[in-house]
């Protein structure tokens, strides 16, 4: 009795730790969610499209346009958004409470997933530091279909396991689904692929040929499943001479200042790119540190792939960071953080092996539990959640509803000069109160509102469309808010005497 009274107080403790952990994700990502998430352009163009598939039911084949190589990423992330943006009454913060959600589920997932692979240990270290990572909580705050790809690549891999160490082959249907929204997300998700394939392939094969037509249901389930999900984008390119296709095919094959054919070229970049990865994601802008610790990791590795007890498992984990680390090493313009969502995951759970290896050895067992402490106080240190919250969404309602009180129902155009924006945002906001703002190749009015975000900005001649092709204007009115940003009102001479 005693026995089962100390197994229950244990399993007690570590669920009342991982409640913990998954509370302080909850509260980081939620907590004033709505002054601190990013509200510029893109989160704009998501919005206005996703209300018109709501009010005008009118399907998305295709999502968001990529920054490079002119291609169209899947829809799925739109269709994700429905549901939020219409429980918030069309408020953009719906949205981002959504990628919030996927944000603790993908701290979960870190716990379930290595936990399995590594034990105990490994997983709450790695939950923990995933849970408060400056740059993992940063992204997923705001709603943007990058920020939901850690969730779906964990997931992937999660179910891979499952498949190849588990024979429970009900999770290629899963798998499916997760890889799907993964290359919907971003296409650096592609990366991936090749140990889906390899693991895949190894799993069906070692297989007992009374499964096989387990396996085979399985397997058509799956990709019937893909094909569904993936089909809208079939669709955009069967109605427009497969333009999307055609780009893709560019990307890889013509725009070789983009992407490197030759996978040895990858092998010098690798390293800096783990330290990048390292700097950014564990140790928090700590570049000395981040210079050493990725050749530690390397070591833990290596120790465990020799260990009979988690080869599998650690050779499962190296397969999908060499994958990962080579891909990126061949992409030959600049690597953003959000291009890392595909491998987020990935640092902190070797981190963790790493840290385990102190806690497997009684003299070093204090050097873990500081090191530990030392990244936790990192990241609350540099918690997103410390500066002054943006309020970004707030200050883009509020020029709106000023432009909307002046205008005094009148039309008008709008213009926005800003050289990290576009006005797709305060168009939303426009959409949302029925506005009379029309664009200026759709009708020209005689009031053109010029918000202005810039430190400096001279609307008069300025070579921005929406101005330009206003005409001949002068300022009529000038505002500035409390935050910098100025507003102007242009109007044609000839008719304000």
């Amino acid at each position: 009795m005693g026995k089962v009274a100390l197994i229950n107080k244990i399993v007690n403790l570590k669920s009342l730790l991982l409640l913990l952990i998954l509370s302080l994700a909850t509260l980081s990502r939620l907590w004033r969610i709505n002054d601190f998430m990013t509200f510029l352009g893109d989160e704009g163009r998501d919005v206005i499209i996703v209300r018109r598939m709501l009010t005008e039911l009118h399907p998305a084949l295709i999502g968001p346009q990529t920054s490079v190589g002119n291609m169209y990423l899947g829809p799925l992330y739109y269709y994700l958004m429905s549901p939020f943006l219409l429980a918030f009454n069309f408020s953009p913060v719906g949205p981002a409470v959504m990628v919030a959600i996927f944000g603790v589920a993908t701290v979960a997932l870190v716990f379930k997933f290595t936990n399995q692979l590594f034990g105990n240990t490994v997983a709450f270290i790695s939950a923990l530091l995933y849970a408060t990572s400056p740059l993992v909580i940063s992204s997923s705050r705001s709603s943007w279909n990058p920020n939901i790809l850690p969730f779906f690549s964990l997931l992937s891999f999660y179910a891979l396991w499952q498949i190849w160490t588990k024979k429970r082959h009900r999770f290629f249907p899963v798998l499916a689904i997760s890889f799907a929204f993964v290359i919907q997300s971003h296409y650096l998700g592609l990366l991936i692929l090749p140990p889906l394939l390899l693991f895949g392939f190894l799993s069906v094969r070692s297989e007992k040929s009374d499964r096989k037509r387990e396996i085979k249901t399985q397997l058509l389930a799956a990709i019937l499943i893909f094909s569904f999900l993936m089909s809208p984008l079939l669709i955009f390119d069967l109605r427009h001479n497969f333009i999307n296709s055609k780009s893709i095919k560019a990307f890889f094959t013509v725009r070789q200042e983009t992407v490197n054919l030759k996978a040895y070229k990858a092998i010098p970049k690798i390293w800096p790119i783990s330290q990048e990865l390292i700097n950014s994601l564990i140790t928090t802008n700590l570049p000395l540190v981040s210079k050493v610790l990725p050749l530690l990791l390397l070591a833990t590795l290596a120790i465990s792939i020799k260990r009979e007890f988690s080869r599998r498992q650690s050779i499962f984990i190296a397969t999908w960071l060499i994958s990962g680390l080579v891909g990126l090493g061949l992409y030959k313009q600049t690597i953003y953080h959000h291009y890392y969502g595909f491998i987020f995951p990935l640092p902190f759970i070797v981190t963790s092996l790493g840290i385990k290896e102190f806690f497997n050895i009684k003299l070093t067992q204090g050097m873990g539990v500081l090191l530990v402490i030392f990244l936790l106080y990192q990241n609350l240190f540099h918690s997103p959640l410390r500066p002054t919250p943006n309020l970004q969404l707030s200050r883009t309602e509020a020029v709106t509803r000023f432009i909307a009180n002046i205008a005094d129902n009148r039309p008008f155009n709008l213009a926005l000069i800003s050289k990290r924006n576009y006005d797709a945002g305060y168009r939303y906001f426009f959409m949302l109160s029925k506005s009379p703002v029309l664009k200026v190749e759709d009708k020209i009015t005689d009031q053109l509102f010029v918000i202005c975000e810039d430190p400096v900005c001279n609307p008069i001649n300025h070579p921005s469309a929406e101005i330009a092709n206003f005409g001949w204007a002068e300022i009529k009115n000038e505002w500035r808010f409390p935050w910098g940003t100025k507003l102007f009102r242009l109007t044609h001479p000839q008719k304000y005497p």
